[in-house]
């Protein structure tokens, strides 16, 4: 799944902080580091091209022991370096070309609208005009949070951990790097492909704590309540989001077709379910009985979905972002299916049932 397009944001972050690990460790020799680090660091660029953020800040910060374990090992660091280039463009030559994609950056026109669009998105979040209330007040825990921890660091000339400041430094960079981005402006620039500037902004943030605590023991408690709030927001998310977005089905009305479909096919192990990208996999995330697959077209994520969904008799199809109407006939996924009945509209999300027929 690596190679499919995405955002990896889990296996990106396992690298760089398995980086700094290794970088700041007091066991590993420099032999070992200057074998482990370069390998490390091609592995998250694979992970996400916009590790190079990381790479960079962690360069600027620390440019005089990367510098030493370069002067001391420079044989085996080069090695594993080489070894890494090999790997990273050996899977580049396999994974997916999209021609779009091609160019890098966005012209200086779509960069400052985008930058515009940015601010308008945000600050609808700071006066809670939009449809996430619970990153409202995480925004706002935030603001207080980082303004607080400027004003000490300037009263008491705090000195932050390097660690710290490399987390910061590459929220920032990876920051512009987004915004430069050709990619993010193909997509309509939301506010999510930021996902990963917050991640390390949150975690540059939450480890400034530990040089304030040295003075000020209390102040722990600002690290305590930013993780209660983002704990918040991730239960909020989880429990209420809804995009907004027609012909899109809400968690609400997957939980009621779900339900619906429990009580109607109550000896069958599983339903299959067919729709397009965003009307099947949020279905399938709550209910182990309703297995969900794209329509043809649609990116897959889990191929592992996919003989689950072919083995099953009976078939949903969400016609919302794919059908006009219902068929009598249809092919997907090399099955031939036929219509059984139409459901009532569940506001505006229209299914219906079908079989298989060549089973």
């Amino acid at each position: 799944m690596q190679l499919s397009l995405g955002h990896p944001y889990l296996s990106q972050l396992f690298f760089n902080l398995l980086l700094l690990v290794c970088f700041y460790s007091e066991k590993l020799s420099t032999r070992n580091k200057a074998l482990i680090l370069p390998l490390v660091a091609v592995l998250s660029v694979w992970a996400s091209e916009l590790s190079a953020a990381f790479l960079l800040a962690l360069v600027l910060v620390e440019f005089k022991a990367l510098f030493k374990i370069l002067k001391e090992q420079p044989i085996w660091l080069s090695l594993s370096f080489l070894l890494g280039l090999y790997f990273l463009y050996s899977a580049k030559n396999a994974a997916v070309t999209i021609p779009s994609y091609s160019t890098l950056f966005a012209s200086p026109a779509e960069i400052f609208e985008e930058l515009i669009n940015l601010g308008k998105s945000f600050s609808r979040i700071l006066f809670f005009d939009s449809n996430k209330p619970f990153n409202s007040l995480l925004s706002w825990a935030y603001i207080i949070h980082l303004s607080l921890l400027a004003v000490f660091w300037k009263k008491f000339k705090l000195t932050f951990s390097s660690a710290s400041t490399v987390f910061l430094l590459a929220a920032l960079l990876s920051f512009i790097l987004i915004l430069l981005s050709n990619w993010s402006k193909e997509m309509g620039s939301p506010l999510r492909y930021y996902t990963y500037s917050y991640i390390l902004l949150a975690l540059g943030s939450i480890t400034c704590v530990d040089a304030l605590a040295r003075k000020f023991p209390l102040s722990q408690g600002m690290a305590a309540i930013i993780a209660a709030f983002t704990l918040n927001a991730s239960i909020q998310f989880n429990n209420r989001f809804d995009s907004g977005a027609y012909d899109r089905i809400t968690r609400t009305q997957s939980e009621i077709l779900v339900s619906d479909l429990k009580q109607e096919f109550p000896h069958e192990k599983s339903i299959s379910l067919i729709g397009s990208y965003w009307n099947s996999y949020l279905i399938d995330a709550l209910s182990k009985e309703v297995i969900s697959i794209p329509r043809e077209g649609d990116l897959i994520r889990d191929y592992r979905n996919l003989d689950q969904v072919l083995a099953n008799r009976y078939f949903i199809i969400v016609a919302n972002e794919w059908l006009d109407d219902f068929p009598t006939e249809l092919h997907q996924h090399g099955v031939n299916l036929q219509r059984l009945k139409v459901y009532p509209n569940l506001g505006e999300i229209r299914y219906a049932l079908y079989e298989r027929t060549d089973k």
